[in-house]
């Protein structure tokens, strides 16, 4: 870690954290099944032994022991973070943020993002977000997660309509927003034929399934290889759509995902996005919207449609003490709104 620190490392992301450190007697696992006695694959055994030991977060709280003495002695006014990645369920997830008295990661991340692989409607789009908020330790710092290297991306899950909105809710909701390289143009997957997979994923299970995917080159812009590379051919193929989604070219569109992204970005460098309060509001059973203020500055409300039909709403009814005339600061590709 010292190596990577002293090139200046903001931090480090702990990948299957869960599986750090392994039963010290080295016992078996019990059959999942205690009928099925031939163990052919992962899931035949309970894991009790291999993953989500104590062990594993004492040792994650020793690197942040050291993490934090290492930015201390060198007197630098940003400790370097420490995120835990693991799937898990949520009592085994919390617990990797620790406590004031014995802190482990600064946060885990939050997956419930990665996970959505339906439409919702409001109210339960709404329990995704305040779920996590509830159980997470009092003065813990949030995060959301909309894609990764591990899952399909949103338009490939979902649909590309649905792209704009996780990324409008994930930049806008408090904490920390995790953004996967090409979120902010929009990627999607596409088709790795067999002989150009590289990723053997475990076998997924024994599935076949690849991840590769979602770990297609970055799409900077409409030249060879979409300028990731200079060589004939890259080590994933690259996106067919390149030559149309890239960052040069939304660069020059005023309603792109790229423009969105940055103004995006650049409003969460004010107060009321770093420091404000959250409060949720369910407007009708497909839009879904909530608020960040913080007193004397700014508030921003955030309008999410999740349904499929344009709706018609006044947020004076629904919400008390709003300025007569609102501003529009960001708007999806769909939306129809321009900034002013």
């Amino acid at each position: 870690m010292k190596f990577w620190m002293d090139r200046g490392v903001s931090g480090f992301r702990l990948d299957a954290s869960k599986h750090f450190l392994e039963d010290d007697e080295l016992r078996d696992e019990p059959l999942a099944n205690p009928k099925k006695t031939v163990v052919t694959k992962y899931n035949d055994l309970k894991h009790i032994r291999t993953t989500d030991l104590w062990e594993s977060y004492e040792f994650i709280h020793e690197l942040r022991e050291y993490t934090h003495e290492y930015s201390a002695g060198r007197k630098q006014t940003h400790e370097k973070i420490l995120v835990a990645e693991a799937y898990t369920d949520e009592n085994y997830t919390m617990a990797y943020y620790g406590s004031k008295e014995y802190p482990i990661t600064h946060f885990p991340f939050n997956f419930v993002f990665v996970g959505l692989r339906s439409f919702r409607n409001a109210s339960s789009y709404n329990e995704l977000i305040s779920r996590w908020l509830k159980i997470m330790p009092k003065g813990a710092t949030p995060n959301w997660v909309a894609e990764n290297h591990d899952n399909l991306r949103i338009g490939s899950r979902l649909c590309e309509e649905y792209m704009d909105l996780v990324t409008i809710t994930i930049m806008t909701l408090p904490g920390v927003a995790c953004v996967y390289y090409g979120e902010e143009i929009g990627m999607t997957n596409s088709m790795v034929r067999k002989d150009q997979r590289k990723d053997p994923n475990n076998d997924a299970g024994g599935s076949g399934a690849t991840r590769d995917g979602e770990r297609l080159p970055m799409q900077w812009d409409d030249t060879m290889n979409a300028g990731f590379t200079s060589r004939y051919k890259s080590w994933l193929p690259v996106h067919p759509n390149y030559w149309k989604v890239n960052v040069e070219v939304q660069k020059t569109k005023e309603t792109s995902r790229y423009n969105l992204f940055k103004t995006l970005s650049q409003m969460r460098k004010r107060r009321t996005m770093k420091y404000g309060d959250f409060k949720s509001f369910i407007i009708s059973e497909w839009v879904y919207a909530f608020i960040r203020s913080l007193n004397h500055h700014e508030m921003y409300i955030t309008v999410l449609n999740l349904g499929s039909e344009i709706e018609l709403i006044d947020l004076h009814d629904i919400i008390n003490d709003l300025p007569t005339n609102l501003e529009v600061v960001a708007a999806s590709v769909n939306a129809g709104y321009f900034t002013g």
